[in-house]
């Protein structure tokens, strides 16, 4: 998963997030930024500018238990 996410920041990608569903995990990386941050899925994702997304929080309000 790593080396593809570099790939594709490499490749110009500007942000890169990639939820994995076994460890409910979510990896952020930016291009142009050294660390990349790795949390669970509770943490409130800004994808752009004027949207954010709080995975844990949608699937409880669509009832969708993990």
């Amino acid at each position: 998963m790593y080396e593809k996410v570099q790939d594709l920041l490499n490749a110009g990608v500007q942000k890169v997030i990639w939820y994995t569903t076994q460890d409910k995990r979510v990896l952020i990386a930016e291009r142009g930024k050294q660390d990349w941050i790795i949390s669970t899925w509770d943490r409130t994702i800004a994808i752009t500018e004027k949207v954010s997304l709080n995975l844990s929080e949608l699937l409880n309000q669509e009832g969708i238990a993990l």
